[in-house]
């Protein structure tokens, strides 16, 4: 039969969740800061490049990637890369889909 724990035993299992949930807390705001760093960086580099989310939507990409490819001055965030590429090869496609799985 399990025993039922005492009120200081309750009091550190409080304390023990409270500690978690301001870890996580501040975990999530340095990630969201570290995710707006990433953008700017990107938005601005000199290279082509671009990052997409698993369903190929486009969540950041530089100024030059939209110009080498033709893609002009609209907003592509959300955009999905096959839209905005119909004729791309199926293979590519296949090859998109094994880096996402992490099947390299």
């Amino acid at each position: 039969m399990a025993r039922n724990p005492t009120y200081e035993e309750l009091e550190q299992r409080i304390k023990e969740f409270e500690d978690e949930a301001d870890v996580r807390s501040r975990t999530k705001v340095a990630l969201r800061g570290d995710a707006q760093v990433l953008r700017v960086l990107v938005a601005h580099t000199p290279a082509a490049i671009a990052m997409c989310d698993r369903e190929m939507r486009y969540i950041v990409y530089s100024r030059r990637w939209a110009s080498d490819y033709g893609l002009g001055e609209e907003d592509l965030i959300g955009r999905c890369h096959y839209d905005m590429f119909p004729d791309l090869p199926e293979y590519w496609k296949q090859e998109h889909q094994k880096c996402l799985a992490a099947k390299l």
